[in-house]
Parts: C-alpha cells; structure tokens; sequence
C-alpha cells in the first residue's frame, strides 16, 4: 500500500507509566501526566495498558476487587475530560 497527500494519518502512540499496585490516584496522575505529554507531542491516539490505574500483581482476587476503580468514578471522570479536551486534572 502506498499512501498519498490525501491520505489522512493519525499520530499513534504507546503511553507506560510504571503502575503501583493498589494506587489509583497516583497511577492517575502519572497518567494524566503521560496524555499532556502525548498531547503536547501531536499525538491523537495514545494507548494506554488496561491495568494502569490499579495496578498487575495483587496476591488474592479480593485485594484485586478492593483496588479496582469504576466507569463512573473520579479516576475515569479525569481520564475522560483530558481526552475531551477540558484538560482537567483535578
């Protein structure tokens, strides 16, 4: 395949963070951090691991569950209006 001027590219990239197991609000923000940066590089797609926020390697399912976050919580919410555009971090 051969692309042409016309054709439209998307600056992709993979963002790590060195996620702390059981540490959200921290992963958040290193994560929040990582997007600014991608932003600030011209990057429009960043892909981040699906674990980030909480973390790999916990010893029980239940310290699993007690680290987990919610669609609906505050580390989504910060994460979603970053990629929106807003820029929020708070």
């Amino acid at each position: 395949m051969t692309l042409t001027s016309t054709d439209p590219i998307v600056r992709v990239a993979a963002g790590q963070i060195g996620s702390v197991p059981g540490e959200a609000d921290k992963n958040t923000i290193r994560t929040l951090e990582v997007m600014a940066e991608a932003h600030d590089r011209g990057v429009q797609l960043l892909v981040m691991p699906e674990c980030g926020l909480t973390g790999y390697v916990f010893e029980t399912a239940a310290e699993s569950r007690a680290a987990a976050v919610t669609l609906d919580g505050p580390e989504v919410r910060r994460i979603a209006e970053a990629a929106d555009g807003s820029r929020s971090t708070s």
